[in-house]
């Protein structure tokens, strides 16, 4: 982990995940599977008023890919299965073996900086779950769109 100092802007200092560690976790949003049905992919966050980050997790694939390329989030756990069957949490990313098949990842719990939640005045044009999570790389791309340049 480090930190990307913004400084020159006046803003604190923010976290970032450090490339090694992006690395490992894009190959875990690459093994994201479920065996859930629709209607048991819960996600939540919460937070509370002298907060700086919040908590969120998520069984939903879409939003657990999301979350795993998210470089501003703090991994707390996964949650892994096996061939349909449930491992449990894993905390330390680490000792999850990417070499060894069938091993998925299901779920996922993270902070982030309360700065990056957002709950618009109106809605999406679609009301998907992986619309509800936006990684700083999806942000840039957009921004460059609208610039007129490429990200």
């Amino acid at each position: 982990m480090s930190l990307e100092s913004t400084e020159e802007d006046g803003e604190r200092e923010r976290w970032v995940a450090d490339p090694d560690d992006m690395e490992r976790r894009e190959a875990l949003a690459e093994r994201v599977g479920s065996e859930l049905k629709r209607d048991e992919q819960e996600s939540g966050l919460s937070f509370f008023g002298d907060d700086d980050r919040f908590r969120v997790f998520s069984y939903s694939p879409a939003i657990v890919r999301k979350l795993l390329r998210h470089e501003h989030a703090r991994v707390e756990w996964v949650y892994t299965a096996e061939g349909g069957e449930a491992k449990g949490r894993e905390e330390n990313l680490s000792e999850i073996d990417l070499s060894e098949e069938g091993v998925e990842i299901e779920g996922v719990c993270v902070e982030l900086p309360l700065g990056t939640l957002s709950i618009k005045g109106s809605p999406r044009q679609r009301n998907t779950p992986s619309g509800v999570v936006s990684t700083p790389s999806d942000a840039r791309g957009v921004a460059a769109a609208f610039d007129g340049g490429e990200e």
